[in-house]
Parts: structure tokens; sequence; C-alpha cells
């Protein structure tokens, strides 16, 4: 009998720890909207740019905003261009809040030219959150509220290049 107690407490233990690694563990989430264009890839990229930096600050920070007027976050990023392969990439800012949740929040945004010579404009946000709670209230509000920023982005994109 006292083996048997052993043992139960053994894995009961182990099926607590099992859990517990499996709870506070980081999951990383990925979102993605893309559209197609008929302007050149060289030529989009640099209206793209232009897009972007229109704020009216340095071309080297964006600041987006997340979130609706009542509960809005502003965030701060830094630009890198690689114009070779037509790709932009949007690290956080040092200077910029930071999330108690979200972690290392970048947006990519790339370039590819079709067979046809049209562009195929590919956003993605890449993030981390971590903690069970954290995970939670990602699948069920921040992932569908970032995916919304991500299409108006997208849509704003798609209205300028339109135009």
């Amino acid at each position: 009998m006292k083996f048997l107690r052993i043992l139960f407490l053994i894995n009961t233990l182990v099926v607590l720890v099992f859990f517990t690694l499996l709870l506070t563990s980081e999951s990383e989430s990925a979102l993605s909207s893309d559209f197609t264009t008929d302007i050149p890839r060289p030529a989009a990229f640099k209206l793209l740019v232009k897009q972007l930096t229109a704020s009216g600050e340095s071309p080297l920070t964006i600041e987006f905003t997340y979130g609706t007027n009542d509960h809005a976050l502003k965030l701060s990023y830094q630009m890198q261009r690689d114009e070779v392969n037509y790709r932009l990439t949007l690290l956080p800012d040092m200077d910029s809040p930071s999330l108690f949740a979200w972690k290392e929040m970048r947006h990519q945004i790339t370039l590819k030219e079709l067979v046809d010579g049209s562009t195929d404009i590919q956003w993605q946000l890449n993030y981390r959150v971590s903690g069970w709670t954290a995970r939670l209230l990602n699948r069920f509000f921040w992932k569908p509220a970032l995916q919304k920023f991500l299409n108006e982005k997208i849509n704003a994109l798609k209205q300028s290049f339109a135009s």
C-alpha cells in the first residue's frame, strides 16, 4: 500500500510540473495579411516607404496606435530597409512603453514580384506572449484586435496604391 501511495504522489507531481510548464511557457503568434497591386516592385517599395513615413516623423521611426480611442496604445518602431530583397522590418523602439504581455512585437512587410509583373505586398505581425492568462487573453481578445488593426493598415495601403 505504501508503494502505491508513493507512486501516486510521484505521478501527481510529474503531472503538476508538466501543466505548470505548459501554462507558463511562451507562445508565438503570427498574423498576416496581403494584397496585390499592378505597380512594379521597385516603385511599390518606394511608395510604401513614403506612405509609412508620411506622418512627418523621421523616416526611420514609425508610430502605430493599437486599439480604440478609449484604450489606445501608441508604440514606436524603428524601420530597417532591405532594398535588395524589398523588405521592411519594423522593430520596437527602445523608448516605447513596455507591455506586460506582448514581447518582441515586430512587423515585416515583404514585396514579392509576381509572374505577370504585379507585386504582392505581405504584412506580417509577430509577437510572443507568456503565461496562461496572457495566452487566453491573446486567443480571445488581442489576436482578433491585432488582426483587425493589420487588415485596416492593409486596406489603407490598398487605397493609397489604387489612387
